[in-house]
């Protein structure tokens, strides 16, 4: 039996969901300058909106998220990030911090790189750090590979992975070229994926 090359088997897996998502009627979701994704969050015992709006998104002028949160007293702020940081970052922001933040280089929030992602499935671990704190998160293939979210005002089913860290998990879906942060749950933040936007 001949195995696969995990990154063209994931390549594979993309492509076939895109087909899968077309062949309903709707589109395969993308992200791009103009893409708004919302987030519910519960952050110890407050629950509230994360709503990112993603205003540039290209190699020549970076990626920066303006975010706002629906909390009493609401929360808003503004993330750059250099364009290269999609290809092999392994430290990830997710708690949101109000006010204009710049990343530096191997730093991600929202999105996240493909390769880690890639090494996560393939190589059944991956080492991330989230807002700090470095873990080894193995890869739980019993868990759906599949993950359902509101796109355009439809459900489509991508590709999930997710990874499992003891006390943190996190986990990815597939949309266009990029990863996006899907889930996130730890003791005392949770962070899930509700909808994708696209004009």
């Amino acid at each position: 039996m001949k195995i696969l090359n995990p990154r063209l088997a994931f390549l594979t897996v993309i492509l076939t969901l895109g087909s899968v998502c077309r062949a309903q009627g709707v589109p395969a979701p993308v992200i791009g300058k103009g893409s708004v994704i919302v987030y519910d969050v519960k952050e110890n015992k407050v629950s509230y909106q994360y709503t990112v709006t993603v205003t540039k998104f290209s190699e020549a002028d970076g990626i920066e998220l303006k975010w706002t949160t629906n909390e009493k007293p609401a929360k808003s702020g503004t993330t750059a990030m250099a364009f290269t940081n999609l290809d092999n970052a392994t430290k990830l922001k997710i708690k949101p911090v109000p006010g204009n933040e710049k990343l530096g280089e191997d730093q991600l929030r929202v999105l996240f790189s493909n390769d880690v992602v890639t090494t996560l499935v393939g190589k059944k671990f991956a080492t991330i750090e989230i807002d700090g704190k470095e873990d080894m998160f193995l890869y739980l293939s019993a868990k759906a590979e599949t993950e359902t979210f509101n796109y355009n005002g439809e459900k489509v089913s991508v590709d999930f992975s997710y990874g499992d860290a003891g006390a943190t998990q996190i986990g990815f879906v597939t949309i266009g070229d990029y990863q996006v942060v899907h889930t996130f749950r730890s003791k005392e933040f949770t962070f899930t994926l509700k909808s994708v936007t696209t004009k």
